[in-house]
């Protein structure tokens, strides 16, 4: 379309250019080429391992986090097609997904009310919502379990103005 910082990959009015953002930035360091091109779901299929691993450690056990980390880094062909290749933030996506999960829990369950938590579940829901809109179904019910079930509201306006930002 001509512009030099879309938005949106082109020709879509979905789906956060974020992977293509990585990708020039990467392309400015290595070069260009399709294996740089390929570099940028390897790294956020490594990135999403960790989270999973995190994930799971805060949410049941070493155990548990052991097995999801193994069952994601073995994946089923389906899921390895579509994050392993550079076609649109899916993988991106879970990564992302990932990160609020854990910056959720630490905000909500673990009344971690600190500026710097606030702020990175606000980025992070921010930027979900940006590399794929099915994103607003979980950003949704965190939301509303910031709002209505608790009476601690410190710093909720910090991770609404991170939505923002990392949304924009």
């Amino acid at each position: 379309e001509g512009r030099s910082l879309p938005v949106f990959f082109y020709g879509q009015d979905y789906l956060g250019a974020l992977e293509a953002y990585c990708a020039a930035a990467l392309f400015a360091v290595f070069g260009p080429g399709l294996e740089t091109l390929r570099l940028v779901p390897y790294l956020f299929s490594l990135a999403l391992v960790a989270a999973v691993y995190r994930f799971t450690y805060r949410a049941y056990s070493v155990a548990a986090a052991r097995w999801a980390t193994a069952i994601v880094a073995v994946a089923p062909m389906y899921f390895l097609q579509w994050n392993l290749k550079a076609r649109g933030g899916f993988v991106e996506h879970v990564v992302l997904l990932f990160l609020v999960m854990i910056f959720f829990w630490r905000f909500y369950l673990e009344h971690d009310r600190r500026l710097v938590t606030a702020l990175a579940l606000g980025v992070t829901a921010g930027l979900s919502l940006w590399v794929n809109q099915l994103a607003l179904s979980y950003v949704l019910v965190f939301a509303a379990l910031l709002v209505f079930a608790t009476q601690d509201r410190r710093k909720l306006g910090a991770a609404v103005a991170g939505l923002v930002v990392g949304s924009s």
